[in-house]
């Protein structure tokens, strides 16, 4: 880790120009300053200046010279380095029976372990896959459709967009999902989310942030999110309940919510609480779209 830090910062180096620096904007601002206090500013702007070189030099000289110090540096989180989600590719492709639009991310920055590069590659498989995918419904739609009797020309390509949105990004928590929306007489949507700590170099699960017995607070989470949006929205609807009431003899009450998936799908969001998420028709019917429960547990750096 040390041979790290020495690396980054080994070639950084102190500003030739840095006190005429500081001269030049005193200059600059001094019809400001009153008569008698511009020799005062100046030479006690010009000491600052003097001691700030000599700190960075002796920073820098404990960097390069000594492993415990740049050990210690490298747990610092500006000289860690920034970990961040970027746009690494943008497309769209357009032939007879779909439109494409895909933006890639990847992960920016290193993760204990190499992780970046796990993810990153398993982004781009991913995308791949869920493309190729799409692309083929679209191909099997069109010819249904003309086998049916359509014409051609009077066929609306599919629309398909593959994009992601950053849900929480911090020293800690880099959290996202991506996204897959295929639109033709409606719109199916898939995600796929993404939990990663930094710290550790781990993507999360459910059970590494709440612990052994997860399914039971979030289980707990979600009954009571239900009832305080039937109780808040009138027209708010989920399987089995009516209204706030649990157990509701319906043609839905099969379909009622009675636990979380092993892989439930979640992210961490910025206020570094836990978000349940619900794919659409899972748990309410297709108008409610996707149904979002937030956890009280917050996360702790």
């Amino acid at each position: 880790m040390w041979k790290q830090g020495k690396e980054e910062y080994y070639n950084i180096r102190i500003p030739d120009n840095l006190e005429s620096m500081v001269e030049s904007a005193l200059e600059e601002k001094e019809e400001f300053l009153p008569e008698g206090g511009k020799m005062f500013i100046f030479k006690k702007a010009r000491m600052i200046a003097v001691i700030a070189a000599v700190v960075c030099v002796a920073f820098l000289t404990g960097v390069r010279c000594n492993e415990s110090f740049a050990l210690a540096a490298s747990q610092i989180p500006f000289i860690r380095g920034i970990v961040e989600l970027v746009t690494s590719q943008q497309y769209t492709k357009e032939n007879e029976q779909e439109i494409l639009t895909v933006s890639v991310p990847k992960i920016e920055g290193k993760i204990t372990g190499g992780l970046e590069e796990v993810i990153n590659n398993e982004i781009r498989k991913k995308i791949n896959e869920i493309t190729k995918e799409a692309e083929q419904r679209a191909a099997e739609y069109k010819e249904a459709y003309i086998q049916t009797g359509g014409e051609e020309q009077d066929y609306w390509k599919m629309e398909i967009q593959v994009d992601y949105d950053i849900k929480c990004q911090n020293e800690e928590y880099l959290s996202f999902k991506i996204w897959k929306t295929e639109s033709l007489a409606s719109c199916y949507t898939e995600n796929y989310f993404y939990n990663i700590d930094l710290e550790v170099g781990k993507e999360l699960t459910l059970r590494d942030l709440l612990g052994p017995s997860y399914k039971e607070i979030a289980n707990k989470a979600v009954r009571e999110g239900i009832e305080k949006r039937l109780k808040e929205d009138k027209d708010a609807m989920f399987y089995g309940y009516s209204q706030g009431k649990s157990g509701a003899d319906d043609l839905t009450a099969d379909c009622e919510f009675k636990s979380i998936e092993d892989n439930q799908s979640f992210y961490i969001n910025n206020q570094g609480k836990i978000v349940l998420v619900f794919e659409k028709y899972s748990i309410a019917p297709g108008y409610m779209g996707e149904v979002e429960f937030e956890l009280e547990n917050e996360l702790q750096p």
